[in-house]
């Protein structure tokens, strides 16, 4: 097999050929081929130096084979023309090897680490995009730290690319509240106008498409974005049923992150179910290294970190509404308010505490009635427990939604029905 004839493989794959040649060196240099070889190849290819370094540079960046645009047979060609084994080169350190290996920082402190993926989930209307728009302003603005969390010094005032795919909408006056309720924090000059450092997209990265991700990454490469929040997953193409494309979907977002070396933050919905886990195929939860859990009650939203190095945490916010004189009502002229996020008082923290224990107590006696009547009628359910009627009912459909109660509906007097509750059966019972 020559060099001729591998590209005559190649072009009948039908691939574009700068994506065949950057695949190339990514498999050769994963498969242990030397960087010279390499270049020599991608050479004799007809690619220039400056294109020579840049996909080198690239494939030194991939922890993975990428998704290629080689088929099996060239693959196969490939390697015998190298000399090199049909699969990858595995380096295993020893010892004190392992204690030198370089640590990936942190971007905010015991929140988020630099070249992850982050999976912010709460259902409409919790404030994700409230909660996106303050992060970046505090990043992008040089912010020391982002609701008492140290934003690592490296990374103030690095760009954010912020990816909504819905169009501008209200975000850009989202944004600008953000920065100047940040100013005010801050106790510094205003903002005369949302910095550079900030980039916005418009359109859909499609993440179910290979040659639209690879094209977002390429417009997003000069602008070096330490973080790229793609606002919201469903809207920018991501599968969340059949796993083949979920899967597809995951590794578009691991190689946004590889190619961009950059925090991939990405908002998305509970299901409607009740569970706190992201909506759909159990893989997108899996994939990420942080997963950002939004529960909003009133004007105060707890965040909630799940972490795969870090310990988890948990912090709230409070929503302000604030007045934007330089936006208005383009009919009546009026300026138009927003919401920002803040700090909230140590009484409105004091608050949602006592009431997430009078909530979590409800919840338990609840539970505790069923299990001592199963097939408890609602009303008589309602009886047993304290606490308002509205509050009850609220939590029975949590309960049954989570899957922690069974509800059957029967036959009542005069042509009625009513709800009846049992505790459905552990699913994995003791082996005695």
């Amino acid at each position: 097999m020559t060099t001729t004839d591998l590209m005559k493989l190649l072009a009948a794959d039908g691939q574009v050929r700068g994506r065949q040649l950057q695949d190339i060196a990514t498999l050769l240099r994963l498969h242990g081929a030397a960087a010279d070889v390499v270049a020599k190849l991608l050479t004799d290819f007809g690619a220039d130096s400056v294109a020579v370094a840049t996909m080198l540079e690239r494939a030194e960046r991939r922890s993975r084979s990428p998704i290629t645009s080689i088929s099996r047979d060239c693959r196969a060609a490939l390697f015998g023309l190298l000399g090199l084994p049909d699969g990858p080169v595995f380096t295993i350190y020893k010892g004190d090897e392992i204690a030198k290996l370089p640590q990936t920082p942190q971007l905010v402190l015991n929140r988020i680490i630099a070249e992850s993926v982050v999976i912010v989930c709460a259902v409409s209307g919790a404030g994700k995009t409230f909660v996106e728009a303050s992060l970046t302003a505090a990043i992008t603005g040089g912010a020391p730290d982002w609701f008492g969390a140290l934003i690592n010094p490296a990374f103030r005032n690095q760009p954010v690319l912020y990816a909504l795919a819905e169009g501008a909408g209200q975000f850009p006056m989202r944004l600008r509240a953000a920065f100047d309720h940040q100013s005010h924090g801050l106790n510094r000059p205003m903002f005369d106008t949302i910095p550079d450092s900030v980039l916005f997209l418009k359109q859909s990265c499609r993440l179910d498409d290979t040659a639209s991700v690879e094209a977002f990454i390429r417009a997003a490469q000069p602008h070096k974005p330490c973080m790229v929040v793609l606002d919201t997953y469903q809207r920018h193409g991501g599968a969340e049923g059949e796993v083949e494309k979920v899967q597809l979907a995951i590794a578009h977002l691991d190689l946004i992150r590889e190619e961009l070396r950059c925090v991939v933050n990405v908002p998305h919905h509970l299901p409607k179910d009740g569970r706190w886990t992201p909506r759909g195929h159990g893989s997108i939860d899996a994939s990420a290294d942080t997963v950002l859990f939004l529960e909003r009650k009133e004007d105060l939203i707890t965040a909630r970190f799940e972490q795969r190095d870090l310990e988890a945490s948990t912090f709230t916010m409070q929503i302000k509404k604030v007045v934007m004189p330089d936006f208005v009502n383009p009919i009546t002229g009026d300026p138009l308010d927003t919401l920002v996020l803040t700090t909230p008082s140590a009484t409105a923290v004091a608050a949602i505490a006592k009431q997430t224990k009078k909530d979590d107590g409800i919840e338990a006696s609840l539970i505790a009635a069923v299990k001592l009547t199963p097939g408890i009628g609602q009303s008589a359910l309602l009886k047993e427990v304290k606490g308002k009627d509205a509050t009850k009912l609220e939590t029975l459909e949590k309960l049954f939604k989570s899957g922690k109660l069974d509800k059957e509906v029967r036959a009542a007097k005069a042509g009625r029905t009513a709800n009846h509750y049992t505790v459905p059966p552990d699913p994995n019972p003791p082996p005695f």
